[in-house]
């Protein structure tokens, strides 16, 4: 009995025949054709199919080896396998010449369009698809949440006449991947049933809100557990630095296996106080290592020494199997995300193969450096495809260069618009102070029901100065979160009108640092060094923690008061109590304290002994405050070391200080 194989030569099928003799198998190869079509069952057919991993081989094997017409289950492979590389064309001709459907027939049409971003055709097909069963329905509410169209999404999932544990999930998933952390939790407790899916998910979105109790909570409540949730367990305890809570997880893991292992590697990399020596330590007590382990290294060197990490992937995982096209990723990203885009560039150029994140990581360096020209190239002229995120990444480089024509002109060319790329060239409008054109984009674009468009144009409003029509839109916003009343209180405290800003402040449902901060650098900035302190004080009250801009709107109060006592204890509990690195600019008011109070020889060794650099505008704003109380000794001596380091402007410096003194 004959006995038949598959398998391709570049883009051609064949078909091996072999004979066996009951001792020994011999065979030869025969190419396909019309003929011998016959001898390939249907099985067979749908093996070829399904092997096929570029469009131009399932084209070859769909023209030479497929019977005209086939049979439906056959047809709904072509269709799928079509939809999966790319050629929803093709796959629509198939599902247009088949004689008969089945409900699969329908499902994988709706997949192909929705998998290649069509949604009207997904949307299309599903209206007309004269028995839509659980698949159908789960499908279309997914193709809808994938877009960010949460409001449609959810719409078509309360229209279901059924719906079971894959549907209900499904729409649990939709809301997690956007954030949605109420919605997620309301849905959770509404579900007639859930299982360990479900609870991974609100488990997975409090960890990402970094809402460590309530994810506990969930966790303990799990009636069962896998390596997946405890995972998400451990990476959350990391997130907040928990170490000993992430060692507790670990050990008491029923299973040591690599996965376990690979997830404690990537939390110390991804988050740990030492990254690189608790990695180093930790990977030389694993069993065994695979690729992701490899990899975990790599990222934590990446995020710390980047000269180290390119010794690590050149020498330590030189070695076959140790490096794979995510490790070239790694390394080509920790370039790119340092600005270093030449390097980031040669490391593309080495790549033995590059896939679509390759690209877009690529395109990416380009267009967050500034370096539009090579973008532009990158994605117009070189890049083979283009996915959503491309086209998103050089939206974002026509945006951060202002380039509003452009923007609009790639923006009109999207084969899919989501609310990133609607928002991208809200911004690009609010940037270039095209306040109409961004009042009409948003009254005419779907994206009207988002409230990061609404922000948008609100913040175009504030930062062009137009109260007037900041406000009007503020009261028409149909919801209001922090960032659009924060954008209203930054808009009045920047004008100058600082009773209105108060009272935006006292009706504010929720203060973020942002909004403290722009309340501290209005009182500074209107030389209230009172103010300023009491709203440090009050900050503080309220469990809000400074950071290193809001110290420096304190430090500016301060020494435009003259408080040295009030600045001097700000400036030590920077770094003792917050353990935040003082900035040039907080050296600057601290220089310019001690020196308007008198505390010369403070201020001197200050700028001497300062972490930075001092530059020209340090020692003459010394030589003012030596000017003002008449130290002609360390007058000279800070017009001196000014002249050292700026020798074109000595004339202007020395003639400054001679004049100082001469009356």
């Amino acid at each position: 009995m004959p006995i038949y194989g598959i398998s391709l030569e570049k883009d051609r099928p064949r078909v091996d025949i072999w004979a066996s003799d009951g001792v020994e198998m011999r065979h030869r190869p025969l190419q396909t054709t019309k003929k011998n079509v016959a001898m390939l069952q249907e099985q067979q057919c749908i093996a070829l199919v399904k092997s096929c991993t570029t469009l131009s081989q399932l084209q070859g094997v769909h023209s030479s080896s497929i019977p005209d017409p086939c049979s439906t289950i056959l047809s709904n492979v072509l269709i799928q396998i079509y939809g999966r590389l790319g050629s929803v064309e093709q796959a629509r001709r198939v599902f247009d010449t088949m004689h008969s459907r089945d409900s699969f027939s329908w499902n994988v049409m709706l997949v192909a369009y929705s998998r290649n971003g069509h949604l009207e055709y997904a949307k299309a097909v599903f209206d007309a698809n004269p028995r839509p069963d659980f698949v159908s329905w789960t499908s279309i509410v997914s193709t809808y949440s994938s877009r960010g169209m949460l409001q449609d999404a959810r719409n078509l999932f309360d229209k279901m006449p059924l719906r079971n544990l894959v549907s209900w999930n499904a729409m649990l998933a939709a809301y997690a991947k956007e954030g949605h952390v109420t919605e997620t939790k309301t849905l959770f407790h509404n579900m007639p049933l859930q299982n360990l899916i479900s609870w991974t998910i609100v488990l997975s979105v409090l960890s990402q809100a970094l809402l460590l109790e309530e994810a506990e909570r969930i966790y303990l409540a799990m009636p069962e557990r896998d390596a997946v949730s405890t995972t998400v367990m451990l990476e959350a305890n990391a997130q907040h630095g928990h170490f000993a809570k992430v060692n507790t997880i670990f050990d008491d893991m029923a299973i040591h296996d690599l996965v376990s292992w690979n997830a404690l590697l990537s939390a110390y990399a991804k988050y740990g106080s030492n990254p690189l020596h608790q990695c180093k330590e930790l990977f030389y007590k694993m069993p065994c290592w695979n690729l992701v382990s490899w990899n975990a290294m790599l990222l934590a060197f990446a995020g710390i020494d980047l000269k180290a990490a390119k010794n690590w992937f050149d020498n330590e995982m030189s070695e076959p199997g140790t490096r794979d096209l995510i490790s070239w990723n790694i390394l080509m990203s920790a370039f790119a995300k340092h600005g270093l885009v030449d390097e980031a560039s040669e490391v593309f150029s080495q790549m033995p193969v590059c896939d679509q994140v390759s690209w877009n990581s690529l395109l990416s360096a380009f267009a967050q450096n500034g370096r539009l020209p090579e973008a532009k190239q990158a994605f117009h002229e070189e890049m083979p495809a283009w996915d959503s995120i491309s086209w998103t990444i050089m939206l974002y480089a026509y945006a951060a260069s202002g380039n509003v024509e452009e923007a609009k002109v790639l923006f009109d060319k999207m084969p899919l618009k989501s609310l990133i790329s609607t928002n991208l060239l809200l911004f690009v409008y609010a940037q270039a102070g095209y306040d109409e054109q961004a009042r009409k984009f948003l009254d005419e674009s779907a994206a009207e029901h988002s409230l990061a468009s609404w922000t948008m144009v609100l913040s175009a409003y504030a930062l062009n100065s137009q109260l007037r029509d900041a406000q009007d839109l503020f009261e028409k916003m149909p919801e209001k979160d922090t960032v659009a009343w924060t954008s209203m209180l930054a808009a009045n405290a920047t004008s100058g009108q600082m009773h209105r800003a108060k009272r935006l402040f006292d009706a504010m449902p929720e203060l973020d640092l942002v909004a403290w901060t722009v309340m501290l650098e209005m009182h500074a900035q209107n030389s209230d060094p009172e103010g300023v302190l009491d709203l440090s004080r009050q900050m503080l009250i309220h469990g809000i923690l400074p950071d290193n801009t809001a110290f420096t709107c304190m430090l500016f109060g301060c020494s435009h008061g003259g408080d040295v006592a009030a600045g001097r204890s700000s400036f030590h509990s920077m770094a003792i109590d917050f353990h935040l690195e003082g900035g040039r600019r907080d050296y600057g008011c601290m220089i310019d304290l001690l020196g308007r109070a008198g505390y010369l020889e403070d201020a001197i060794d200050l700028v001497e002994t300062m972490p930075y650099p001092a530059r020209v505008d340090d020692w003459i704003c010394l030589l003012g405050s030596c000017r003002r109380i008449s130290d002609a000794r360390r007058a000279t001596r800070a017009a001196s070391r000014a002249v050292e380091l700026d020798r074109a402007a000595a004339p202007y410096i020395l003639l400054a200080n001679k004049f100082s003194f001469s009356f």
